[in-house]
């Protein structure tokens, strides 16, 4: 739903909120003002009532990770019946 910028919107006018410096429904309209719309504003209120869960960085998944699903997620390309030499 949202990239790095709209991350740090989010953080921003959710900790706005929970300081008391701005009400919700006003951070909320705001938040879709700085999105261009692309937030709707049920979508807001969603991100600035959940704002801490935006402050955890995206992290990529571990190595040992990425072998599993590399592997799960390849064809295996031998045929039946053919020997390799």
């Amino acid at each position: 739903m949202t990239d790095t910028a709209y991350r740090d919107d989010i953080v921003f006018y959710g900790s706005r909120v929970a300081a008391g410096d701005l009400p919700r429904e006003a951070a909320a309209r705001q938040l879709v003002e700085v999105s261009a719309h692309r937030i709707g504003l049920r979508a807001a209120r969603q991100a600035i009532d959940t704002w801490q869960g935006y402050l955890t960085p995206i992290r990529p998944p571990a190595p040992a990770r990425s072998a599993l699903l590399r592997r799960l997620f390849t064809r295996n390309h031998t045929t039946k019946g053919t020997t390799a030499r």
